[in-house]
């Protein structure tokens, strides 16, 4: 990527960055420099004759951008980041939209900041120089949306230039002149969890943005806090983990296994499904079901003495028809194929005999019901006519 030329007392020494640092170091010492690479700085008028130059534009862009403060070391290991990963031409863009200076500036660009001191607390902000008064917006966070760390970066080093993005939500961010409020959209980078609030007054590009830092975490915290929960209800299929041909437990009967049933899902859980349990594998991140669903976990419940299925979810907000509709598939193809086909094959240990419960199976009175529509009655499935001729 980049090449480095240099003489110590009539010996030559050119190398190409990045590389180990062991064999950087067998380099310096191969024309008889016993310094370390951190300390052989990048100053034009160095000892040793120092030179860069770069056959590639990531290269040339790179060393465009260095300083006399850097040293030999930091720029083998920013060589070393940005050797792999997204394509060079990206990466020179990023770097030549930006107003960096210095390897730190280029490390932080691409996700990486070189730490200065680790006992103190560190933030990202945009701090203004001079200013006359600190007096913040009221700023409403009307969507948020997970964008690729690439993505993330090109609209830190280039806010004004046109964004799909942006484009696709112009409708989500006005100004409120009733409430003095500006209405948002939230940006939020897949990688590192920071964010970027826009309002762009019908733009396509952020005319206005504020960075945030710890952003996912700020607004899955205040997704916790406002949650309400919301149930589905649904006909559960409990048998006897024996070879009787009729080993099937009657809703009622079932009703006694309450405590081992919960018991049971509560080990079932994986760890990564500690917060949000179910939604952990909704894979359309960043949709209106993703936003405002915060959980969803499977459980049983007595209901007029016999026992059914649940689904207890926390949401955000209102899902609309198309999101409710959204949710509700989801639901029934993780008990269909997904977690409730995994449970169901877990023998849970009663006093009497092993029993299997199902969250769903092919009946044609198998549903989930809303619990606002649940009167503790499923559809009987619909009797077959016969028809001759």
């Amino acid at each position: 990527m980049i090449i480095v030329t240099m003489e110590n007392d009539g010996n030559m020494l050119r190398t190409e960055l990045p590389k180990h640092t062991d064999d950087l170091i067998d380099d310096l010492g191969s024309i008889g420099i016993r310094k370390t690479p951190n300390e052989i700085t990048l100053e034009k008028d160095s000892p040793y004759s120092l030179k860069l130059c770069s056959e590639s534009v990531l290269g040339q862009a790179i060393i465009e951008r260095l300083t006399e403060r850097d040293d030999l070391l930091s720029l083998n290991d920013l060589c070393s980041q940005l050797y792999k990963g997204f394509d060079d031409t990206f990466k020179t863009d990023i770097i030549n939209e930006s107003n960096a200076r210095g390897i730190q500036d280029l490390r932080t660009l691409f996700g990486t900041d070189i730490p200065l001191d680790m006992n103190k607390f560190t933030i990202k902000a945009q701090l203004d120089y001079a200013p006359s008064q600190l007096f913040p917006s009221r700023c409403v966070v009307e969507k948020t949306v997970p964008i690729v760390h690439e993505d993330f970066m090109h609209l830190m080093n280039a806010p004004m230039k046109p964004n799909s993005v942006i484009k696709e939500n112009i409708d989500k961010m006005f100004y409120d002149h009733s409430d003095d409020t500006e209405h948002c959209l939230l940006l939020i980078d897949m990688q590192t969890g920071d964010g970027i609030l826009v309002q762009s007054e019908g733009c396509e590009y952020a005319k206005q943005a504020q960075y945030i830092p710890n952003a996912r975490r700020l607004y899955d915290y205040f997704r916790q806090e406002h949650v309400k929960e919301f149930k589905f209800y649904c006909p559960l299929r409990v048998v006897y983990d024996i070879d009787y041909e009729d080993n099937e437990v009657y809703p009622e009967d079932a009703a006694l296994f309450y405590d081992n049933i919960k018991y049971a899902l509560a080990e079932f859980e994986e760890p990564e499904e500690k917060d949000r349990g179910l939604m952990y594998w909704y894979h359309n991140e960043g949709d209106g079901v993703d936003d405002k669903v915060w959980s969803a976990r499977m459980d049983v419940e007595v209901y007029d003495e016999e026992l059914v299925g649940v689904i207890r979810a926390e949401i955000v907000g209102e899902l609309t028809d198309d999101e409710m509709r959204t949710f509700k598939d989801y639901i029934t193809g993780q008990l269909a194929d997904g977690a409730g086909e995994s449970f169901e094959q877990r023998p849970i240990g009663t006093p009497g005999s092993d029993i299997l419960v199902s969250f769903w199976n092919s009946d044609d009175n198998w549903q989930l019901i809303r619990e606002d529509e649940f009167d503790g009655e499923f559809p009987e499935p619909e009797e077959e006519t016969d028809i001759t001729m």
